[in-house]
């Protein structure tokens, strides 16, 4: 079992997810691994080849044991390896995915998969006018603003967790998880607890 974390658009994981997908590692005496996937723009994403591509390197090294956290465009990655590649994960943790709230996620691809959504994100907001963009969401709502809108009898794998109360004092409300160690902390906390539930 290893920690893996994926980032998003215009990052390349190092201030963010990546320090996160460390500290998770760290508390449960795990290895962790970020994938060096290239620094991707949003408008590479109109052409399916660059995500496929980075979706293959991803599913070469991850086990179905392995605990997935992403950021933004990392979910969509990892939803792509898991329709395209049949990839597998244990616990998924989704921060402020990139990807449509109506979307019927697939059956094999993790245990449990928690959403973490913030209503107020204005990146996804503005995203979703994107034409023809896999995360435009014009005719539905975001999944890292909304939550999976699923019947919960029906995904009980699913959880969606609403950070909007927890505050971000950022313009664009999209990466505020690891804005301080303090905070950060409170996400690591928060994905042992649910780890430690599902041991």
């Amino acid at each position: 079992m290893k920690v893996v974390s994926i980032h998003g658009i215009h990052d390349n994981g190092d201030d963010g997810v990546d320090r996160m997908g460390a500290a998770l590692a760290h508390e449960l005496g795990v290895p962790h691994w970020s994938p060096a996937l290239p620094k991707r723009w949003a408008v590479e994403d109109w052409s399916f080849g660059p995500v496929m591509a980075d979706a293959e390197f991803v599913d070469k090294r991850l086990d179905s044991s392995d605990i997935v956290i992403t950021h933004s465009r990392g979910a969509y990655v990892l939803d792509v390896a898991m329709r395209e590649f049949n990839t597998s994960a244990s616990d998924v943790f989704m921060f402020s995915p990139a990807l449509p709230s109506n979307l019927v996620p697939g059956d094999h691809g993790f245990e449990r998969l928690f959403v973490i959504h913030n209503r107020n994100d204005r990146a996804l907001k503005w995203s979703r006018f994107l034409p023809f963009h896999p995360y435009a969401t014009f005719f539905g709502g975001s999944l890292g603003r909304d939550g999976f809108q699923l019947p919960p009898k029906k995904h009980k794998r699913i959880r969606n967790i609403d950070a909007t109360e927890c505050g971000d004092d950022s313009f664009l409300e999209h990466s505020g998880y690891w804005r301080t160690p303090v905070v950060m902390q409170q996400w690591v906390d928060m994905m042992m607890h649910h780890i430690a539930a599902s041991l």
